[in-house]
């Protein structure tokens, strides 16, 4: 993800940390510009292949009133189970929003 909102950045990073919470991410480094995240590791129900410990990075730039916001997923360490990870960017925005508008 990488657009830019109408919001200004102090109202972003505080609706960015809970979105990421509400997705079972962990949030372990926030700072004026970067807030990072990570999910725990475990199992698919499904196919009992390895799932989870995708870092997410927010990553915050003001411009006048509105931020440009940029979100990625990390896919962690090349192994067995890493086609069980997942983009979580979109879905941690989308939340993110959601506090935003409601606001």
């Amino acid at each position: 993800m990488d657009e830019v909102v109408p919001f200004p950045m102090d109202q972003v990073i505080a609706a960015l940390k809970p979105a990421m919470e509400s997705l079972g991410c962990r949030v372990r480094e926030v700072t004026a510009t970067r807030i990072e995240c990570k999910r725990a590791r475990g199992r698919s129900e499904w196919t009992a292949l390895p799932v989870g410990g995708e870092t997410v990075t927010g990553t915050l730039e003001a411009r006048d009133e509105q931020t440009r916001i940029r979100i990625s997923t990390g896919k962690g360490w090349v192994g067995p189970g890493r086609e069980g990870k997942k983009n979580w960017s979109t879905v941690i925005y989308q939340e993110m929003m959601k506090t935003l508008q409601e606001a």
